[in-house]
C-alpha cells in the first residue's frame, strides 16, 4: 500500500503534518483487519499487509477494497482537510510467489500497475508485472546517473500576444537525454523520480537552468521575457 499523494501534504503542511497522516492512516488499516492479520511500515508512507488464511483472490480482493475506502476517507490535520488515497498491490500464496520476497517484489510491481492505471486503486499481479519492480529500480538508479551528469535539458515554448504577435515568455519543458533511448517526455520518467523521491532534485535544477537561460536572454536584449 502507497500513499498517492503524500510528499504534497508532506510539502504544504509540513512532516508534523505527515507523521499524523501516517499514523491516521496505520490505524485504519489495523481497524479495517483482523486480530490475526499483520500490518508493517516498510518506510515512508509505504505499508505492507499480510492476510492470513484467505480462502479465495476474491476474498483477498474484497479486503484491498475496504482498505481502499477506509484510507481513502477525508482527514483533517491541524484544521485542514486532507485526502490521500492509496495504490495498492496484490500478491498471493502461493500463485504468485512462495517466499516473503518473491511475494512483496510482485505486490511491489502490483502497485505501481495501480499508480499506472490512475491511482488510488487495487491491482492484482499478473505475470505481465514481473519485470515491472526490477525496471522502476534500473530507471531510478538511470535517473541518480541523470542528475549526477545534469542530463536533463530544458525546451521552451513560446507564449504569444495574439493581439499583436508579440513574444511575452516561455514555458519550459524538462526533457531527458536517456543512455539508450535517446531524448525522453516527463511522462516517461517523473512518476518514477517522484516515487524515488527525486522530484525535489530534479526540480531544483529545473529551476536553476531555466534562471541562467533567462538572465542569458535579458543580458542579450530580450528583458521583456518571463
Amino acid at each position: 500500500i502507497d500513499l498517492d499523494n503524500f510528499k504534497t501534504i508532506n510539502d504544504s503542511l509540513g512532516h508534523h503534518a505527515g507523521d499524523r497522516l501516517l499514523c491516521e492512516v496505520a490505524r485504519r488499516i489495523t481497524g479495517a483487519l483482523r486480530e490475526a492479520d499483520v500490518v508493517a511500515r516498510l518506510g515512508g508512507d509505504e505499508f505492507v499487509v499480510v492476510l492470513s488464511e484467505v480462502s479465495s483472490p476474491h476474498c483477498a480482493a474484497m479486503v484491498a477494497g475496504k482498505l481502499l475506502a477506509a484510507i481513502g476517507l477525508p482527514t483533517t490535520i491541524d484544521g485542514h482537510q486532507v485526502v490521500s488515497t492509496p495504490s495498492i498491490g496484490v500478491a498471493l500464496f502461493p500463485a504468485h510467489g512462495e517466499t516473503a520476497d518473491e511475494l512483496l517484489r510482485h505486490a511491489d510491481a502490483a502497485m505501481y500497475h495501480a499508480k499506472d492505471r490512475g491511482r488510488g486503486n487495487v491491482q492484482t499481479f499478473r505475470a505481465g508485472l514481473a519485470g515491472r519492480s526490477g525496471a522502476v529500480l534500473g530507471l531510478e538508479v538511470l535517473l541518480r546517473e541523470a542528475l549526477a551528469r545534469e542530463a536533463f535539458e530544458l525546451h521552451y515554448q513560446p507564449i504569444w500576444r495574439l493581439a499583436d504577435g508579440a513574444m511575452l515568455g516561455v514555458e519550459a519543458l524538462v526533457r531527458w537525454r536517456h543512455p539508450q533511448d535517446g531524448l525522453l517526455g516527463p511522462d516517461s520518467f517523473l512518476a518514477v523520480a517522484e516515487s524515488r523521491g527525486l522530484i525535489a532534485a530534479i526540480g531544483r535544477w529545473v529551476l536553476a537552468e531555466a534562471c541562467r537561460q533567462m538572465k542569458a536572454w535579458h543580458d542579450a536584449g530580450h528583458g521583456g521575457l518571463t
